[in-house]
């Protein structure tokens, strides 16, 4: 074990020389190696934070990371300050607002506990709490209680609701190797969808199912849909788009 002591000191440079030759690499002021050198571990955070940190939070990946940073802490704030209310009073609203708080941030697992409590009581036919449970147990990987929570869930109020549970309840069967019945509610859920989301969530259904003319067909009909879309809707539906133009090209011709 003692060539072990021998290459410890060669490893521990190890962070240093890749500072420099990063340093070199994108022409960045040559003091910044002496600062480096000297300061080591000190200096490398110095430049990262001086030079490295604002070069990437000028790009739109730098601007996504440094929102979803800030949104992380934003949600617990709000979480933390949720939890003290409801240790003085413990409401419904108060409850939701928190399963909410969880669900959003995708905190899943700790958001089913709060939505059952929430049905547990006087508001157990609400039917947002019961969509988000079911959400919640798909996300989870629970699809059994996903489908359990749906097939009892209270009637939805109106046609995009419905059309919302419908390709949700069809994600859970094709989860649970129900292939037949989410064929059949996700060839629904595609016409009835309010966006772009349910054509391409049948397509690669249907892809993956070796149905590669009809997945074509589905995905085509959002590419060629998109630009007659209003401003607003280009910018939300603008994430299908993209996925159904990748899935598109990995089709055979």
């Amino acid at each position: 074990m003692e060539w072990l002591f021998w290459i410890l000191p060669f490893i521990s440079i190890i962070p240093t020389v890749l500072t420099i030759i990063h340093i070199i690499k994108t022409n960045r002021d040559r003091s910044w190696i002496w600062i480096v050198v000297f300061l080591s571990t000190a200096g490398i955070i110095a430049y990262f934070f001086v030079e490295i940190l604002p070069s990437l939070l000028s790009t739109q990946r730098g601007r996504q990371i440094k929102q979803s940073f800030v949104s992380a802490i934003t949600a617990q704030a709000k979480i933390s300050k949720l939890k003290k209310q409801l240790k003085v009073s413990d409401t419904f609203e108060k409850q939701l607002a928190l399963g909410d708080a969880y669900f959003d941030s995708g905190r899943y697992e700790e958001a089913i506990p709060v939505y059952r409590q929430c049905l547990a009581g006087l508001f157990r036919d609400s039917f947002e709490v019961q969509l988000n449970l079911a959400k919640s147990y798909f996300q989870t990987g629970q699809y059994k209680e996903a489908d359990e929570v749906i097939r009892t869930m209270t009637k939805p109020p109106g046609d995009i609701k419905k059309s919302v549970v419908k390709l949700l309840h069809a994600q859970v069967l094709d989860k649970l190797d129900s292939h037949k019945k989410a064929e059949k509610l996700y060839s629904e859920a595609a016409i009835e969808y309010h966006g772009f989301e349910g054509s391409y969530r049948y397509g690669v259904f249907l892809k993956k199912s070796g149905k590669n003319d009809a997945a074509k067909s589905q995905f085509a009909h959002i590419l060629d849909t998109f630009p007659t879309l209003p401003a607003f809707s280009r910018r939300t539906e603008r994430t299908w788009k993209v996925l159904a133009k990748r899935e598109l090209r990995s089709l055979p011709a």
